[in-house]
């Protein structure tokens, strides 16, 4: 497979591809993949990210707010520029528009809108934002992405966001639930931690040295 990778980035006239580099990522857990990928010259990178794991033992409780916001999915496609809208903002991002999302309400099979869920400030806007994801068949939730608009950050919203989509998975089935994060993002680490995650694995970068 790294062979075929590296190959595939040297095809000619793929410009989009031109001079990049392959890179392959293991879980740490995952000695013999590590061991495969270092015989093939790959060696690991500085890059990393947590694979954030914890159960529902029992039922969560309600977020708090401050007062006059609230926490609430959306409610369909009308909302959807509003959505991408805290998206942009959360990321410092313009890549995902008003038609990408709404094309993801739409067309993404596991995409569920009791579990797309927002922030809302006393005026309306969408101040934050967590969209959870069911795996029914292994009773597993996931949150992808989490996030709050720079205006409103430091309010507890990613936070209330976060264990609202974490409520609702566990009432659609969930009996546990995952989330991924960069170790040097200190501050969803922390959030995450204290909503009751653990690391349960990492994933490594593996390249081949310059």
């Amino acid at each position: 497979m790294v062979a075929w990778g590296e190959a595939r980035l040297r095809t000619v006239g793929d410009s989009e591809q031109t001079g990049r580099q392959l890179h392959a990522w293991a879980l740490a857990s995952n000695e013999p993949l590590s061991r495969a990928l270092r015989a093939a010259g790959l060696e690991p990178t500085s890059a990393c990210y947590l694979h954030l794991f914890r159960e529902f033992e029992a039922p969560l409780d309600a977020p708090s707010l401050p007062t006059g916001f609230q926490v609430r999915a959306v409610t369909g496609l009308s909302e959807a520029a509003a959505r991408a809208a805290v998206h942009r903002a959360a990321f410092g991002s313009n890549r995902l528009s008003t038609e990408v999302y709404a094309n993801l309400m739409r067309g993404t099979r596991h995409y569920r809108p009791e579990l797309d869920v927002v922030a809302v400030t006393p005026e309306g806007e969408f101040a934050a934002m967590a969209l959870g994801w069911l795996d029914p068949d292994n009773h597993v939730g996931e949150l992808e992405p989490v996030g709050t608009a720079p205006a409103y950050r430091g309010r507890g919203l990613a936070r209330a966001v976060s264990q609202e989509a974490l409520r609702r998975l566990q009432a659609a089935g969930a009996r546990s639930a995952v989330i991924y994060a960069l170790p040097e993002n200190g501050a969803s680490v922390s959030l995450y931690t204290s909503l009751g995650f653990r690391e349960l694995d990492r994933n490594v970068g593996f390249s081949r040295p310059c």
